[in-house]
């Protein structure tokens, strides 16, 4: 996790599957104010599609407000890292 130059916590969160207590969560992006409200959260269960994540774990941004997501390259608790899946994703800030 990191704080953007927004003022904004930018935390990455690893898939976790259901269980008593909860159901499952994707993996994903979420950013929270530093307080803790949720602002948005990025990622759904089909980490084929852009703009969703197989294990993120390294983030950052750039002076632009650009998100760099790094993914886990081997294997994660949903098994292998498919060959031609990204190692890292760029998210454009949209205004």
């Amino acid at each position: 996790m990191f704080i953007g130059n927004d003022g904004n916590l930018y935390i990455s969160e690893l898939y976790s599957s259901a269980n008593a207590e909860r159901p499952a969560r994707p993996a994903q992006i979420s950013i929270r104010t530093l307080d803790g409200k949720l602002l948005a959260r990025c990622g759904s269960e089909d980490y084929s599609v852009v703009g969703n994540f197989f294990a993120p774990h390294g983030l950052w941004g750039d002076a632009e407000g650009n998100l760099y997501v790094g993914e886990l390259e081997v294997s994660s608790n949903r098994g292998p890292r498919p060959a031609d899946y990204p190692a890292i994703h760029k998210l454009l800030r949209v205004r």
